[in-house]
C-alpha cells in the first residue's frame, strides 16, 4: 500500500511533502550588524550640526523599495556625501526572548566609540542552541553615541526579530538582511541576521 501511495505522489509531483526536511527545533543566532540611514527622521545628522542633503536622504529612502532594497540602499549610501564625523555612532543592546519570556542575563551589548558608520558590523553577537518556536524573537535597541558628552544622546531605533523572520534567515543559508525600516520611523533600515541549525 505504501508503495502505491508513494507512486501516486511521485506521478503528482508531490513527493517532496514525504522527504521534506522539518525547521529544526533549535538554532545559533548571530546578529551581525545593521544599515541606518543618512539622517534623522526630521532629516538633521545623527552628529555634527545641520541637515543631511535631501536629495540623498530620499534616494536611500526610495531603495526601500527597490526589488533588491538592501543593495541599493547600500549604493544610495556609497553616494552620500557626508563626513566621518557626522556619521552615527552606533550603541545599543540585545535580548532574547524564549516561550515568550525575555531572559535579562542573555544581554548583549555592542558598540564602538571609534566607529561613525551607517553601516556598522556587530562581532559578538551569538545566541547558541535557541528553540525556533512562535514564543523566540530577538529585540535590538540602538542608539548614537555622543563622543564630547561621552553618553547615548539619541534613538536610532528600536526593532524585534520575531520567529518568522529567524526562519526566513535559516532558510536563506547565509547573512540575511532583515528590514526593519517600518519599526523605527526609517532611521535603522535593515539589521544582519544569520541563522544556523544546530544538531
Amino acid at each position: 500500500m505504501r508503495s502505491v501511495v508513494l507512486a501516486f505522489l511521485v506521478a503528482a509531483g508531490l513527493s517532496g511533502f514525504l522527504f521534506a526536511e522539518e525547521t529544526p527545533q533549535r538554532v545559533s543566532i548571530q546578529i551581525v550588524g545593521a544599515t541606518i540611514a543618512p539622517s534623522r527622521v526630521d532629516g538633521s545628522k545623527w552628529l555634527g550640526f545641520g541637515k543631511a542633503k535631501a536629495a540623498q536622504v530620499s534616494k536611500v529612502m526610495d531603495a526601500l523599495l527597490m526589488a533588491e532594497p538592501h543593495v541599493a540602499v547600500i549604493n544610495a549610501l556609497a553616494q552620500v556625501a557626508m563626513s566621518t564625523s557626522d556619521k552615527p555612532i552606533p550603541y545599543g543592546v540585545v535580548d532574547v526572548a524564549t516561550a515568550g519570556k525575555f531572559h535579562t542575563n542573555a544581554r548583549k551589548g555592542f558598540g564602538d566609540s571609534r566607529q561613525h558608520s551607517f553601516t556598522p558590523f556587530f562581532g559578538n553577537i551569538n545566541y547558541q542552541d535557541i528553540p525556533l518556536d512562535y514564543g523566540t524573537r530577538i529585540e535590538v535597541r540602538m542608539w548614537n553615541y555622543h563622543p564630547i558628552e561621552k553618553r547615548n544622546i539619541d534613538p536610532i531605533g528600536v526593532a524585534e526579530i520575531n520567529s518568522d523572520d529567524l526562519k526566513k534567515a535559516l532558510d536563506s543559508q547565509k547573512i540575511y538582511q532583515l528590514n526593519v525600516s517600518d519599526q523605527t520611523q526609517n532611521q535603522l533600515l535593515f539589521i544582519a541576521i544569520e541563522v544556523r541549525a544546530q544538531e
